[in-house]
Parts: structure tokens; C-alpha cells; sequence
């Protein structure tokens, strides 16, 4: 059983400063372990949470309070890695549980 889910940010707090042509995020992927939580609690759901959001934080980084742009494109990143990472949380806890999981990867 894989004990770590990868959270992937695309970090687009330098958006709202540079021109269309350079609007190329980066994308960090950090991971968050969780083997040490009992994922059949809440207390344990609520612990991973906390991780991905933490992980997120970092991914994703702090805005300038002065920079109203940058605090926006900053929350909608944190938004969008806990979002890319719901999916394996979920699978997670399914398999906590003792569920059989199929994954299926798609090309876009």
C-alpha cells in the first residue's frame, strides 16, 4: 500500500505580474506521508487534511499582504492542489478500509 499521496501545485502567484507570452506555471510536487495515521478515524482524516493543506501552503508559498493579486492567485493554487489531490485521499482511505481500488489514467 503506498503510505504517500503527491500533492501537485501549479504556482501561478508570478502570473498576475508577467506577460501573457511567459504564463508558463511551474509545477512543484511535494509529498505527504501518511502511514503513521489511522485513516478509519476522523481523527486520522482530519490529521491527512491538515498535511494536504500544509503541503499546499509550501507548494504554493505566501503572497505579500500588500499584493492583492498575488494573495488571490496564491489561494486559488492552494485550491487547486488540495483539489489534484483529493482523488488520491480518497483512495487512501478506501484502502484503509480494506476497498479495492482500480485506477485508470487518461492522455488529454
Amino acid at each position: 500500500m503506498k503510505t504517500m499521496l503527491t500533492i501537485a501545485a501549479l504556482l501561478a502567484a508570478s502570473l498576475a505580474t508577467t506577460a501573457p507570452a511567459q504564463a508558463d506555471p511551474t509545477t512543484i510536487s511535494l509529498g505527504v506521508h501518511y502511514a503513521d495515521l489511522d485513516l478509519n478515524s476522523e481523527a486520522g482524516i482530519r490529521a491527512l487534511d491538515r498535511r494536504i493543506s500544509n503541503a499546499a501552503a509550501t507548494a504554493c508559498g505566501i503572497p505579500s499582504s500588500a499584493d492583492r493579486d498575488g494573495k488571490r492567485a496564491v489561494k486559488q493554487c492552494r485550491a487547486e492542489a488540495r483539489e489534484r489531490a483529493a482523488s488520491q485521499r480518497q483512495v487512501a482511505i478506501a484502502l484503509s478500509r480494506g476497498a479495492t481500488v482500480t485506477t485508470l489514467a487518461a492522455a488529454r
